[in-house]
């Protein structure tokens, strides 16, 4: 019997030597064998980029995808000067001068900025422009 027992049913035995059989009722909600769950729920998942973190190289570090987009959000929402924008993250001028161009370049280029994208900045279809 036990051999041939079928997969919603089962033995418990106790330590004293009592043998107790049970039957486990599948519920109604329970995810079937090859159901899509995602599907059943719809949901979809989507895979971003990562998040490129700026590295160090001995003399310098490069600039990761954060403060890149604090550059251009110190640019755009607050209106700092390039200088002003170098003192504030603690590098020289030229870092915001090329990011705030490198920037420009993708939103003309491609239609949006990967780096603001993978941080979700709100920035990633702006251009870094003051009229």
């Amino acid at each position: 019997m036990i051999r041939n027992m079928s997969k919603q049913f089962f033995i418990i035995l106790s330590k004293e030597g009592s043998v107790g059989l049970g039957e486990f009722k599948e519920i109604p909600w329970h995810k079937q064998e090859r159901e899509n769950i995602l599907k059943a729920v719809c949901a979809s998942v989507e895979y971003g980029d990562p998040i490129e973190r700026g590295e160090y190289r001995g003399t310098h570090s490069t600039v990761g995808d954060v403060e890149h987009s604090e550059i251009i959000k110190l640019y755009v929402d607050e209106g700092l000067s390039m200088n002003k924008i170098a003192e504030k993250i603690g590098r020289s001028s030229r870092i915001p001068y090329k990011h705030i161009h490198q920037h420009n370049a993708s939103v003309e280029g491609v239609g949006f900025c990967p780096a603001c994208r993978r941080v979700t900045s709100g920035f990633e279809k702006t251009l870094a422009r003051r009229d």
